[in-house]
């Protein structure tokens, strides 16, 4: 008999434990962790792209123009959709604007799952604000690797702001943005709960993606994180703004 499909699982404690730390931290303290976290993930898919170039990947297009129905599972009492690692093909997503989100497992704080289930909620109440997901993908062990999301175009807000790659009035719509998005999942009573810098990705139309919001906890805690995560990039756009002012002046 073949082997069941094994979900993430992840120690209570440690995660209770890192959830707590993060809700009581500053959201500058937040931001570090995530950029750290960033780098990580850059170091992570270098090393599995130099020692794992010989992967195979097959064709996920019939899966996605109905002429093969994704196969599903229950985790949680949730149905989630999915697809084995080897029926995707990288070119295939690159062609239908999709993206394979490798999931990361020293992250204690989310799960594949965890985080997909996130997302579909979030998409659904506003399919602008987040990537729309489309199924969980499943390795060789049998474990869920991670998820296929449409594809974000364009850069991280930390990234614009260090390298001052973005007007100061562009980040008044910018901000304005962020706020309408959050606005509205909050008065549906869900939250992000992650709206650190480099999880907010801004296109060339300036227009606003979130991504990797903060799966494992409850709404009420995301929302209560997402009101503080406001105040902070408020602070900081502003900071930004008065920064490209003086400089213009001492030209």
């Amino acid at each position: 008999m073949e082997r069941p499909i094994e979900p993430q699982r992840r120690n209570p404690l440690i995660l209770n434990l890192v959830q707590k730390i993060l809700l009581i931290s500053p959201p500058r303290l937040r931001a570090l962790v995530s950029r750290t976290m960033l780098k990580v993930d850059d170091l992570y898919e270098a090393l599995r792209r130099r020692t794992n170039r010989s992967e195979s990947w097959e064709w996920l297009r019939p899966y996605l123009i109905g002429i093969s129905p994704f196969r599903t599972l229950v985790i949680g009492g949730k149905e989630f959709p999915y697809v084995y690692k080897n029926n995707v093909d990288k070119a295939s997503l690159k062609a239908l604007n999709l993206q394979y989100k490798r999931f990361h497992a020293y992250k204690p704080w989310h799960t594949p799952e965890g985080q997909f289930d996130l997302l579909r909620r979030l998409y659904n109440i506003d399919n602008n604000a987040v990537s729309r997901p489309i199924a969980l993908v499943v390795g060789d062990s049998k474990k869920i690797d991670g998820y296929i999301m449409s594809q974000v175009k364009g850069t991280d807000l930390d990234t614009l702001l260090r390298r001052k790659r973005i007007n100061p009035i562009d980040t008044l719509e910018v901000e304005r943005q962020i706020n309408e998005i959050i606005e509205r999942l909050h008065s549906n009573g869900i939250g992000h709960g992650d709206l650190n810098k480099g999880n907010i990705i801004v296109n060339d139309r300036l227009e606003i993606k979130l991504i990797d919001p903060l799966d494992g906890r409850s709404d009420a805690r995301n929302i209560k994180d997402d009101t503080s995560w406001l105040l902070y990039l408020g602070k900081e756009l502003e900071r930004y703004r008065e920064k490209c002012v003086k400089n213009e002046r001492e030209r």
